[in-house]
């Protein structure tokens, strides 16, 4: 028969049980634990860059649409091409004319230099929009002048596009006195002033002149190509 067992033999041999683990039963252990333990963290894992779509393979990434070069915006050519080209500057002859209502009845008769340059130039659906800025000399003139003009198959239009001032490159014609062919048209009607009248006359260069009586106050502008 044996002998009873004493307590040390029994801590011995269960010291030498946990000494005697294999690694992968530890490592399994601390798995089941971490599944267990919601707490626990899990070791981070490097972000992985996603690989594209087939749709946006052939796609520009944003950084090279930011360091594409803009589209070079074709020139206008053939009648008003000039007019609608940025950067072209044109001198003027600017006269105005003041009715004062005095009793000598004489008015007061300011003249300049006017220079219309285009500043700038959009093409968007077969329609060029050109638009500018008037300076004076002496510089303190102050007039109000057409600042913006669109050309569309051969049509010049001051203004929006649904302005009556058209002038078609058919319609230009050769005048006495005139060294190129233009078009001329006027409106006529009655303000506070009295009677009133806007003419403006175009050649295959652009405005040519511009008279208007009346629309300013009792006064006459005049505006003349040099």
């Amino acid at each position: 028969m044996c002998g009873p067992i004493s307590l040390t033999a029994v801590v011995l041999v269960a010291a030498s049980l946990l000494e005697c683990r294999s690694p992968s039963t530890e490592a399994n252990s601390r798995a089941s634990r971490s599944a267990q333990d919601p707490h626990s963290r899990s070791p981070s894992k490097a972000p992985s860059s996603a690989a594209p779509s087939p749709e946006d393979a052939g796609k520009p990434s944003d950084a090279a649409v930011q360091d594409a070069p803009r589209a070079v915006l074709p020139k206008p050519v053939g009648t008003f091409s000039e007019w609608m080209t940025e950067g072209t500057s044109v001198r003027f002859r600017f006269i105005d004319t003041v009715d004062p209502h005095s009793t000598s009845g004489g008015g007061e008769r300011l003249q300049a230099t006017a220079i219309y340059r285009v500043t700038d130039v959009t093409f968007e659906d077969g329609t060029w929009s050109a638009s500018g800025t008037w300076t004076f000399a002496p510089d303190d003139v102050s007039a109000d002048l057409p600042t913006r003009w669109e050309l569309r198959s051969g049509t010049l239009t001051e203004g929006a596009s649904d302005s009556t001032w058209t002038f078609r490159e058919k319609e230009l014609s050769k005048r006495p006195g005139a060294v190129r062919p233009r078009n001329c048209r006027d409106e006529r009607s009655l303000g506070p002033y009295g009677k009133t009248l806007r003419t403006l006359c175009v050649d295959e260069r652009g405005l040519v002149s511009l008279r208007e009586e009346n629309l300013h106050g009792p006064r006459v502008t005049e505006l003349r190509r040099e």
